[in-house]
């Protein structure tokens, strides 16, 4: 079983657990949010032509999502994600179906890559694909932060950067 595959596995355990939750909060224990992390692999194996039919993790993910929201708490989807294409259609659809319910939070520490990969050393999903993905949830209605972080002196709190980087995020949808 391959990196990807395990994460996808763990994935459904967590689908489990996350599962359980929704059933507690719904017997009328308080739940007041549930945050989902450790997506990632899900946006980061699109990006990798060698991974192969990847539909079945997408319906898991849009199952899980789909799944939380269904009650009448708030899901939290907190992500350092990006997307390169379109949105699978599986994903897609559990989005119009969860954003009522359902916000994202997405981690950009900078739009200039070279700050982004001394952050995160390289693995993480780059700015535009960052920006992808905000754009394809704003434009779906689903609520979207963005966290700009970290913000370190003379490195990312340069003026010229953040007024770059705050230009990107209106024009992907992003407002205050």
């Amino acid at each position: 079983v391959g990196r990807f595959q395990r994460r996808a596995l763990l994935l459904t355990r967590v689908r489990r657990l996350l599962d359980e939750a929704a059933r507690l909060a719904e017997l009328g224990h308080e739940v007041d949010r549930i945050v989902l992390v450790g997506a990632d692999p899900i946006f980061d194996a699109l990006r990798d032509p060698d991974q192969g039919d990847l539909t079945w993790v997408h319906a898991e993910f849009a199952d899980l999502l789909v799944g939380l929201c269904r009650g009448t708490h708030r899901v939290l989807w907190r992500t350092r994600a990006g997307l390169t294409g379109t949105l699978p259609q599986q994903i897609e659809d559990a989005l119009c179906v969860a954003k009522s319910s359902l916000s994202v939070d997405v981690g950009l520490p900078s739009v200039d890559m070279e700050i982004c990969s001394i952050f995160e050393g390289g693995r993480a999903a780059d700015a535009d694909a960052r920006l992808r993905l905000i754009a394809a949830l704003t434009s779906r209605g689903i609520s979207t932060r963005v966290c700009l972080e970290p913000l370190l002196p003379l490195i990312s709190d340069q003026r010229a950067m953040l007024d770059r980087t705050f230009a990107k995020l209106v024009s992907t949808g992003v407002h205050r």
